[in-house]
């Protein structure tokens, strides 16, 4: 009964983690400037990310049956993707975000 709301706080919390953590800042540099482009998205986008948290920690914590991990990925995205939104809306999201104060000062005009 415990391990799912581990589940979504694992998967949450560990998106957030490496998509916006300080502490993940120069492995999310070096994957830009060395990996091809697509798998710098993936460390920069929390649907994405989460996704793949999603199957890792459904893997690890709710089945080994193939299916129920895809639906894990696919909750994972869901959760990570409304975990940052509710993060951006309390205005605690870091600087590789799509909410960060930093995009979105680029985006307006002087």
């Amino acid at each position: 009964m415990i391990t799912f709301p581990i589940f979504i706080l694992a998967v949450i919390g560990a998106t957030h983690i490496v998509v916006d953590g300080v502490i993940f800042e120069p492995v999310r540099n070096w994957i830009g400037k060395h990996l091809p482009k697509k798998i710098h998205e993936l460390f920069t986008c929390p649907q994405c990310f989460g996704f793949w948290m999603g199957m890792f920690f459904g893997a690890l914590m709710i089945s080994t049956n193939p299916i129920m991990i895809f639906a894990c990925g696919c909750a994972g995205s869901f959760l990570a993707n409304l975990g940052y939104f509710l993060l951006g809306y309390l205005g605690t999201t870091g600087t590789t975000g799509t909410n960060s104060p930093e995009k979105e000062n680029k985006d307006q005009l002087p």
